[in-house]
């Protein structure tokens, strides 16, 4: 323990009136003689050095934090002592003597006050994660106040804050852009006090896990990127057992997998690996395989979408790459990478069952977008080498003559496999009906099917004379029930 200033302790101890008579200035000053000499004291050490009058003192900083809580006065001092005070060890009667003065609620509230800065908010996070920390009971009170959904709110608040100074910096050149840097670094470090804070409220508190799915959920869908980044760590940490407190570990699901949705998609590399890896972590839980094969699998085979055409037929350019294909060729990013680590060939005999096969050869037939048709060819090949069951499904749907071309100059064949070509193979192989395995894709993934087509499918023979009506009326009838099953 550091060397005691005699008269700090004096006056702490015995004469509390310089606070209670002291100005702002004054009791500041107190504040920071207190955080020099008691900053790492356990619970008895500072009832020594206090005379057994800490708890005197302790009531008149929380009182003062409580009055200046809804002004705009700096709060960090008196949250940094009040932090001293909860995260004292050998006992938790200081703990319950903040809860007391304090209250849960006002720490709480700070998170999402517009008058508080940011340094008083991270300093208030800190407080509620220790409090969450001592125990379940504590953690359950700090959700029963609304804890996750402040924090949530306090991450979208701050980067939406850090995202204007990230501009205003761009325009200002180099001085801004140092600016720029800065705030993107205190972005970083909020982002880790609110991940150990959701942490500490996650972990083995199932009264409440609904409330802090929900919030996490909400970070994940429509948050900052600092908000989907610290969500996704905390995800990560959850759906891992963790041998301090014997926590049980969250079992993934398909509304859990379909909510790292929108980090593939992001602009940024770091919130794409974010949401990759929240996906492998899903994949170490072999309940979830089949739950992650079938979005994985929908990710690949989005509706078909064709380029506009002009007033002479001819197909212009997107102004921008439909979202679908932007996540068909990230999903073909992920697996890719899954198949290069050599770690996951038992989920991929999964997510061969679950159509794995006949999806990425969706991909490699969307020749509007060559990310994605490279970057499932790559996976589809690493598959063929390092998965056998993925090449007997190959085989079956596609028909031995088609992996022979394929094997011998893939380069060359996928230059022309095109959703005709993909249609083509599949109706020899008499595996057409696997394209309307997903809901709503029946024309979308390999095109529209011909006439003869349809007529095969209603049971009617494609022959020449064949009864033009009854033919549009079969094809109408198809047609409906298309629509009733979507």
């Amino acid at each position: 323990m550091p060397a005691v200033d005699r008269t700090l302790s004096d006056l702490l101890r015995g004469h509390l009136q310089a606070w209670d008579k002291g100005n702002r200035g004054t009791r500041g000053r107190i504040l920071v003689k207190f955080l020099e000499h008691f900053d790492r004291c356990t619970e008895p050490e500072l009832e020594r050095e206090f005379a057994n009058g800490a708890s005197l003192f302790l009531a008149r900083v929380g009182a003062w934090l409580r009055l200046n809580a809804d002004s705009q006065s700096d709060l960090v001092l008196p949250l940094r002592v009040l932090s001293v005070f909860v995260g004292a060890s050998s006992g938790k009667r200081f703990l319950r003597e903040v809860i007391e003065v304090v209250g849960i609620h006002t720490v709480v509230e700070l998170l999402t006050s517009k008058l508080v800065d940011e340094d008083s908010k991270e300093w208030a996070a800190v407080i509620i994660t220790q409090i969450s920390s001592a125990g379940r009971p504590y953690r359950e009170a700090v959700c029963k106040h609304g804890g996750p959904e402040a924090v949530r709110l306090w991450l979208r608040s701050s980067g939406e804050q850090g995202q204007d100074t990230a501009q205003s910096g761009a325009a200002a050149n180099t001085i801004g852009n140092d600016a720029a840097a800065a705030g993107r670094g205190n972005l970083n470090q909020i982002g880790d006090k609110a991940a150990r804070c959701l942490l500490s409220l996650a972990r083995n508190n199932p009264y409440y896990s609904n409330q802090i799915r929900e919030a996490l959920m909400a970070m994940l869908t429509g948050g900052h990127s600092t908000s989907q980044m610290t969500a996704s760590r905390v995800i990560r940490l959850i759906l891992q057992p963790d041998p301090a407190d014997g926590s049980v570990p969250w079992q993934p699901d398909a509304q859990l997998v379909q909510s790292s949705r929108d980090l593939l998609l992001s602009a940024e590399v770091n919130v794409q690996h974010e949401g990759s890896e929240m996906i492998r972590s899903m994949i170490l839980h072999s309940s979830a395989w089949v739950d992650v094969s079938l979005v994985l699998r929908d990710w690949l085979r989005p509706m078909r979408i064709e380029p506009p055409m002009d007033e002479t037929g001819v197909r212009q350019a997107f102004e921008s790459t439909p979202t679908e294909w932007l996540l068909q060729a990230a999903t073909a990013k992920l697996i890719l990478s899954m198949v290069a680590s050599l770690e996951d060939d038992d989920f991929m005999v999964v997510f061969t069952k679950q159509g794995g096969a006949i999806a990425l050869l969706t991909a490699m037939a969307n020749v509007h977008h060559d990310s994605s048709r490279l970057l499932a060819a790559q996976a589809f090949n690493g598959l063929l080498e390092t998965v056998p069951a993925f090449e007997n499904e190959v085989v079956a749907v596609m028909g031995q003559p088609w992996i022979r071309r394929w094997r011998t100059d893939s380069q060359a064949l996928l230059q022309v496999f095109d959703y005709n070509a993909l249609n083509e193979c599949l109706e020899l192989t008499g595996k057409l009906s696997l394209l309307s395995t997903v809901k709503h894709n029946y024309f979308g993934l390999g095109g529209f099917l011909s006439l003869s087509q349809l007529i095969k499918r209603m049971g009617a023979a494609p022959v020449l004379g064949f009864d033009l009506i009854a033919c549009r009326c079969s094809v109408f009838k198809f047609c409906l029930i298309l629509l009733l099953q979507a």
